[in-house]
Order: C-alpha cells, then structure tokens, then sequence
C-alpha cells in the first residue's frame, strides 16, 4: 500500500495479461482493483483500491540522501 488514497504498487510480470486484479491486504479483505499505470521496463504497476472500504497502512518512506555508494 503506498498511501490513504488506495494506491497498490506491485510487479508488473503479476498483473501483465490480467483483464481484472484483486488485492489482499494483510487483515485478509480482498478488494477489487483498477489498473493506474505500467512501467514494463521496469516491472513496476500500479493498482487503486477504494480507499474508503479498506483499513489502509501505507508503508512508511524512506530517506536515502545519507546513503553511500555501496549501501
């Protein structure tokens, strides 16, 4: 879950071909899902759920500016 609005960011080789997606959060609801975006180059989609029908928690973002090459 990347934020309160619904968004789902998943691997694009999941979801490639799919005319439909459901997404299970971890309290085990499942929700219908709409296709946002694709990234094939690099395997990256984006899903929407109702916001609103789900007990969303957003995984916190992290801060790489201190990182060092390598890290």
């Amino acid at each position: 879950v990347w934020d309160q609005a619904g968004h789902i960011v998943t691997n694009f080789h999941v979801i490639q071909g799919a005319d439909r997606a459901k997404v299970t959060l971890a309290d085990q609801s499942t929700h219908d899902a709409k296709l946002v975006g694709v990234a094939p180059e690099k395997d990256l989609a984006v899903l929407r759920i109702d916001p609103a029908a789900a007990k969303l928690r957003p995984l916190p973002i992290g801060d790489s500016s201190e990182l060092l090459v390598g890290q």
